[in-house]
């Protein structure tokens, strides 16, 4: 294509009013070399990139056009921070380097945002390729143009804000527009799986496609709604309405959206917010619900649901066997009562052969990897491939692939947890939640004070110790070394403690204790028995009150919710999660050995 005005025979408006028109077309970059605002030449195509990049054409003493073009960088640039900006001027001859960079100054342009000038025929030629150039530069357009990675160029042309530059540009980056669209407009509350939330009272219902456009939700789905949570009488009449409404049409679908009112004719609830979306982004609205949540993730099948837990060479053998005597035994009662379930479903009508639909086997799938950690990624995409499964339980953190593969772990075994993440659940945050407890505990002491900080094990603490003879305090952490009135420097140390303190774990340990002992497991790595424990109850609680519906997101949207209503084995003081919460222990206590045992020196400080 010659030239960008060739395009202009596809114009097509999108959801912009008569605000700016919007166009596509290729464009055939020229080989020129133009120079920046401090003298340096650099090519064009370096200029423009290979990534997400917006360039528009202005003149440093155009009154009208330019100085609005240069604002909508401006107020878009800190919301777009991986894209380059890119102004070229039309006046070479005298937009100097020097003028461009008083030019930037003005509209605070930050360090993506670059201007550009060069030889008169060098900028005509770039203008023409765009379709921009005018004998006249007093005649230009106010147009910008943009892409998300090489290939064609979209044109903006007209009054385009900083919004429509945000908008655009993450559609393009995007390639599936419906789900932006749900993930801005709907997820905060119907979350990301669609399958929505009760909380409060208030019922905020499913919506992925099968429950819109085929059906309304089932007694099944409604499970935690009909008979655990407590409803106002309005939700709960809502719930409980034996009124079907018809399937939802397109055309009932938008009405419903923007005007609040459902197939059957009735208001929707006011918390349902009215959204004036364009036909387009109706359209692509829809057509993601339609496959949002609409089949089982991967890793599940008609007879059984598939698990794994993984483990790296570092890991020792006795702590490998201790967390994988738990998951078998588990895996062999929950198969057990399945079984059980199965063979009665049918018989007296109960919410529980509603539920019949969502028993599965489970299976437990171990993934041991070798080697070194930068060719795990291959073996775990290779397991993947040979045996798809629903989630990692316990076992290694193996945090990136997870996410990549949106797949859900359960408290991975890990100190040194991801920051964030929206698969990947863990107890807490590891050393570095210690550490920031320990900063709020020194922020009350002498600073003066001649203290140590080390994040040692026990053998290379012992090792150290004749060299710290001189210091007051030490600190250590109780996850790697645990306090133990043998330690030499008892009377120095301090410990920063995650778990619950010794004699006050909770009844509920006794419990987990009990279980351990009744299928002979013997203690003998208490705590990542107790909390492989915890893993698996919770992976079943959620998943039982998901009642078939196995989408991976609402297993994790389910664990957020259950957190706290599983019982906590006693390894800490209390665990519980909420939406998008990703660390479930939220705090550390400051410890240290006193002539009884260990004594704290702090309450419960809070790390989040």
């Amino acid at each position: 294509m010659k030239a960008f005005a060739v395009c202009l025979a596809a114009l097509f408006l999108l959801g912009s009013g008569d605000r700016y028109v919007r166009s596509v077309g290729d464009c055939s970059l020229p080989d020129v070399t133009l120079v920046d605002m401090d003298g340096q030449r650099v090519p064009l195509a370096t200029a423009l990139g290979q990534g997400p990049v917006l360039l528009q054409f202005i003149f440093t003493t155009c009154p009208t056009v330019c100085p609005i073009l240069s604002e909508t960088f401006a107020g878009a640039q800190d919301r777009l921070p991986d894209a380059k900006m890119v102004s070229i001027s039309i006046d070479p001859e005298h937009d100097t380097p020097a003028r461009l960079r008083e030019y930037a100054r003005r509209f605070q342009a930050g360090p993506q945002w670059q201007f550009l000038t060069g030889s008169l025929d060098d900028v005509v030629a770039v203008q023409k390729a765009f379709g921009v150039y005018r004998s006249d530069k007093m005649q230009h357009e106010p147009s910008t143009f943009l892409r998300a990675a090489p290939g064609p160029w979209v044109r903006l042309t007209g009054e385009v804000g900083a919004d429509d530059l945000v908008i655009e540009l993450r559609k393009l980056s995007d390639p599936d527009p419906g789900r932006r669209v749900y993930l801005e407009s709907c997820a905060s509350c119907h979350r990301r799986s669609g399958f929505g939330m009760s909380e409060g009272g208030v019922f905020v219902p499913p919506i992925t496609g099968p429950f819109l456009f085929e059906h309304g939700p089932e007694r099944a789905d409604l499970f935690r709604e009909l008979y655990q949570e407590v409803q106002s009488k309005t939700y709960s009449a809502r719930v409980r309405d034996p009124r079907p409404r018809p399937a939802y049409t397109e055309a009932s679908f938008a009405r419903a959206v923007r005007e609040g009112i459902d197939p059957a004719g009735r208001t929707l609830s006011t918390l349902m917010p009215r959204s004036p979306l364009s036909d387009e982004d109706m359209g692509h609205l829809a057509a993601y619900l339609r496959t949002l949540s609409a089949a089982p993730s991967p890793g599940v099948d008609a007879e059984a649901i598939h698990f794994a837990t993984v483990f790296t060479p570092e890991v020792d053998p006795a702590e490998r066997q201790a967390i994988l005597a738990v998951m078998e035994a588990f895996f062999h009662r929950k198969n057990a009562e399945t079984e059980g379930l199965l063979r009665h479903a049918g018989g007296s009508p109960s919410y529980k052969d509603d539920l019949a639909k969502g028993f599965r086997k489970w299976v437990l799938h171990v993934w041991d990897l070798q080697g070194p950690a930068p060719d795990w990624r291959g073996q775990l995409e290779s397991h993947l491939r040979e045996q798809p499964v629903f989630a990692l339980l316990g076992g290694a953190d193996v945090h990136d692939f997870c996410e990549s593969e949106e797949m859900p772990c359960l408290f991975p075994n890990t100190l040194r947890p991801a920051a964030s993440g929206a698969y990947t659940i863990y107890f807490n945050r590891g050393l570095d939640g210690e550490a920031r407890a320990l900063n709020s505990y020194l922020g009350g002491v002498d600073p003066k004070a001649p203290d140590v900080v080390l994040w040692l094990d026990r053998k290379d603490f012992v090792a150290m110790a004749p060299k710290l003879a001189g210091f007051r305090r030490i600190y250590l952490s109780a996850s790697l070394v645990e306090p133990d009135p043998e330690l030499p420097l008892r009377d120095k140390l301090v410990f920063t403690y995650p778990y619950s303190l010794p004699g006050r774990e909770g009844p509920h340990v006794y419990r987990a204790r009990a279980w351990l002992r009744s299928r002979g497991i013997p203690r003998t790595h208490e705590r990542l028995q107790l909390n492989t424990l915890y893993t698996l109850s919770l992976a079943e609680h959620a998943l039982d009150h998901m009642a078939g519906s196995f989408s991976r997101d609402f297993f994790v949207e389910s664990v957020e919710r259950e957190a706290e209503v599983e019982l906590n084995p006693g390894v800490f003081p209390r665990l519980s999660l909420g939406p998008g919460q990703r660390f479930a222990s939220k705090g550390c206590y400051l410890v240290r050995l006193g002539q009884s045992g260990i004594e704290p020196l702090s309450g419960w400080i809070v790390t989040e």
